[in-house]
């Protein structure tokens, strides 16, 4: 399966830079309020080699760009998987709510040589559990009828949203 999106191929073999773009969560560049505990992640990749392709890739989660490195992602480190899928569903420990969660990847050539992780990308949880959403009906003034109901929210952090 190609890969990369071809570019120019007039650069020396040693130069050929290879990197990965587009780097999208649950089909959306830097999305917010994520519901979904296992977001699916996906990529895609630019070289300037025609015939390059996938033959792995690594996918690192993390709670700051500073620990996108492999060993010190805190969220998942997906280790090498084998085969050309520019796509990964989150495997790593469950993500914590309302919390912004940066992501890179990483991909083998042909040749079996790792190229550098991406950019980082990034994505914010929304509220995971139903445990998490508290609520009460309220009403207006006494004596004031209204044919629009309110609602109060509580969310986490004592944050209060009429």
């Amino acid at each position: 399966m190609a890969w990369f999106a071809h570019a120019r191929n007039d650069q020396p073999e040693g130069q050929r830079a290879v990197t990965a773009a587009d780097l999208r969560c649950g089909y959306a560049a830097e999305p917010l309020g994520i519901d979904e505990p296992a977001p699916r992640l996906t990529w895609s990749w630019r070289s300037a080699s025609r015939g390059a392709r996938q033959t792995a890739y690594q996918v690192l989660v993390a709670r700051s760009p500073g620990r996108l490195m492999p060993g010190a992602a805190d969220l998942w480190d997906s280790g090498r998987v084998d085969g050309g899928h520019a796509a990964a569903s989150y495997g790593g420990a469950p993500l914590p709510s309302a919390t912004r969660c940066f992501w890179s990847v990483r991909g083998w050539d042909e040749r079996d040589q790792a190229t550098a992780f991406s950019a980082p990308a990034s994505f914010e949880t929304g509220l995971l559990s139903r445990d998490e959403w508290q609520g009460r009906w309220i009403a207006g003034p006494v004596g004031v009828s209204s044919p629009l109901l309110r609602r109060e929210l509580t969310l986490p952090g004592s944050v209060r949203h009429a």
